[in-house]
């Protein structure tokens, strides 16, 4: 028996340090891609906020990876939820893969607009359910997908350099 346990806690070591890898990756490109956003002068009022919806394990990379540093003048602020209809906006969205975007859309999708909000998930599909960026596991790797029409609904806009870097499908 002591066995069979010790075989199961291996087995699930390497899916635990993917998912944690996973989560790592996502708040770095993150991070770096919101400086190749357009963001409207009330965005840059105030500390900039990353909301994280439905996984834990971005929320606390993007703590370690924004500590003591700053957006521009503005420090960083993640807060963490566990529905959208809890969600007080600040900057940046980001939409754990359990949370149905399609179920919330219309919802949040008119709160973005109002206030400028960067929509990041990271289910299959997304892209096409209102968010403007969505990462997404291709040729065996993390990539990014965007919607600069999605984002142009929130009065946003992506860089040229930002558009070149999406190894994804770049949707206008």
């Amino acid at each position: 028996m002591k066995k069979l346990s010790l075989f199961i806690i291996l087995m699930t070591l390497p899916m635990r340090w993917l998912s944690a890898q996973d989560a790592n990756l996502k708040a770095f490109y993150t991070l770096n891609l919101i400086r190749y956003v357009g963001w409207n002068q009330k965005a840059l009022d105030g500390d900039f906020v990353i909301s994280v919806v439905g996984n834990k394990d971005v929320a606390e990379q993007l703590r370690i990876h924004s500590a003591g540093k700053r957006f521009g003048h503005q420090y960083y602020a993640i807060r963490e939820y566990d529905k959208v209809e809890d969600v007080n906006f600040g900057q940046v969205v980001f939409i754990g893969n359990d949370i149905s975007l399609s179920t919330n859309s219309r919802q949040l999708l008119e709160k973005a607009r109002n206030f400028g909000v960067l929509i990041i998930t990271e289910s299959e599909g997304m892209i096409n359910q209102g968010a403007a960026v969505n990462f997404v596991h291709r040729d065996e790797g993390l990539r990014f997908e965007l919607n600069a029409r999605n984002a142009g609904y929130a009065n946003l806009q992506f860089s040229s350099r930002l558009e070149a870097m999406s190894a994804a499908i770049n949707l206008r």
